[in-house]
């Protein structure tokens, strides 16, 4: 999923969400940026809502999400700004139920640009952050049938500033401390107001080989926005009978009413 930055004086408030699912994100940003708030309060605010709300646990996200194969609930998330090249990113990060929050936190308020497990956690009680001992605690109830994994990012163009974010549960019964692409610069976002930005959802450990967020943000001046895929199909957890001939994406302009729902079938 992918936007750029020069658009129309028309498009100049664009919002750009991943999945199907991603709709209440969109529509959360979409409120906050009509609110004069930035593209970083708006991205923020967005994927907030779905991090913290238990029913979007099948879709790989925040506190409802899959645990790894020790039983626990590792989230990973970053956010970056493509006016001043700002990152922030945590990942293995247990016990907090706003991990983009965190991220953000890291971007604006430490030294480094990237903070891990107990590291992220240690940070994050320290910026005000509340410790939740049952995020953080073992679950022995079983593996539950998760069917994918995915990642919410949302892209935001306001004016001359755009930013994007991402955050995931990550991929059910990983390996403890496993760290996918989602969190990574180039790999699962980029952000550089000279072009534009890109999200990146799907396997992480195969996006890894290809920085391809870093890649289609050099190629964006060719382009505004939409998406590429390699998924044939898609089945969203939350509506079990909707599947989508592609890869789902939500967008919305300043010249909608409301978000829509738009699908990228793979070009052959």
């Amino acid at each position: 999923m992918f936007l750029r930055d020069h658009l129309t004086n028309e498009m100049n408030k664009v919002i750009l969400g991943t999945w199907s699912f991603s709709k209440e994100a969109v529509t959360t940003a979409r409120d906050a940026l009509l609110s004069s708030q930035s593209s970083i309060d708006s991205i923020e605010k967005g994927i907030n809502s779905i991090e913290e709300n238990m029913k979007y646990g099948p879709c790989i996200v925040g506190v409802g999400g899959p645990r790894n194969s020790h039983g626990f609930l590792e989230m990973d998330a970053a956010v970056m700004n493509g006016r001043h090249l700002q990152f922030g990113a945590v990942t293995a990060l247990k016990g907090f139920s706003k991990p983009i929050s965190v991220a953000r936190s890291v971007m604006e308020r430490c030294t480094h640009s990237m903070l891990t497990a107990d590291g992220a956690r240690i940070f994050a009680e320290k910026e005000g952050f509340t410790f939740n001992p049952e995020l953080a605690s073992k679950d022995t109830n079983g593996e539950l049938p998760f069917q994918c994994h995915d990642t919410l990012g949302l892209i935001v163009l306001d004016g001359d500033d755009i930013s994007c974010g991402v955050s995931t549960s990550g991929m059910p019964n990983k390996h403890p401390g496993r760290v996918g692409d989602s969190a990574l610069p180039g790999n699962g976002l980029y952000a550089d107001v000279s072009g534009g930005a890109a999200c990146c959802s799907g396997d992480g450990d195969f996006i890894l080989k290809f920085c391809p967020a870093f890649q289609v943000v050099q190629l964006l001046k060719q382009g505004e926005y939409g998406a590429g895929t390699t998924v044939p199909s898609w089945k969203d957890p939350l509506e079990k009978d909707k599947t989508f001939n592609g890869f789902p994406y939500v967008a919305w302009t300043s010249g909608m009413d409301e978000p829509v729902c738009l699908c990228q079938e793979i070009i052959t």
